[in-house]
């Protein structure tokens, strides 16, 4: 009896992504439920953090390379570089917050003028859905898209709730989509063992 032994070829594309939006939003514990699927309560404010997950499908892993950013605007320097460096962004504000959704308008003309021409993919999203007392409109977040959508800056919408893990991996894959133009997959040989590792499949002759 022989065993026929094939290693399965990965095609591996890594992104560098980053989430912006105002303190409080539940960028952190979006990240962390969807690359983790932990959740904490208890609230602790980030200056700047940093998460990595791979996303397996088919014979394709993605690997996402999060920076998780202040949701205050104390570090301009930091924020920009972040801007330049990243393939796509997640906007975050909170569905019972008028305030923190205006401050998107600000975070997006900044990334706009960073930007400029070489645009990049934004997926907003509209977080902590299962909190009854929402403050912000469906049309006023229609005419947000609206006013900032474009060839150069694809934006998608999506709602959330980090705390019933409700559309939390759908950001991520909605990013994924709009960044996959953007980078060509490499083919890469991978071993045994492990998240990172491919499969290897045996046949019993």
């Amino acid at each position: 009896m022989k065993h026929r032994c094939i290693l399965t070829r990965y095609h591996r594309t890594s992104f560098d992504i980053a989430l912006f939006g105002a303190a409080s939003v539940g960028k952190t514990s979006l990240v962390r439920r969807s690359f983790t699927g932990e959740f904490e309560m208890e609230y602790t404010p980030t200056v700047e953090d940093y998460f990595s997950h791979e996303i397996h499908q088919n014979n394709y892993v993605n690997v996402l390379n999060a920076t998780d950013c202040a949701g205050s605007f104390q570090f301009p320097a930091m924020r920009e570089l972040t801007i330049r460096r990243v393939r796509g962004i997640v906007l975050v504000f909170s569905l019972d917050s008028e305030f923190t959704f205006q401050e998107l308008y600000r975070i997006l003309d900044e990334i706009i003028s960073i930007r400029g021409e070489n645009g990049i993919p934004i997926v907003l999203v509209g977080n902590k859905k299962d909190l009854h007392m929402r403050e912000v409109r469906g049309e006023q977040i229609a005419e947000l898209i609206s006013r900032y959508r474009s060839e150069t800056f694809p934006l998608r919408y999506v709602e959330t709730s980090a705390k019933d893990n409700f559309n939390v991996d759908e950001v991520f894959n909605q990013l994924l989509v709009l960044m996959m133009p953007q980078a060509p997959p490499k083919t890469r040989k991978f071993k045994i063992g492990g998240l990172k590792k491919a499969k290897e499949k045996c046949n019993v002759m």
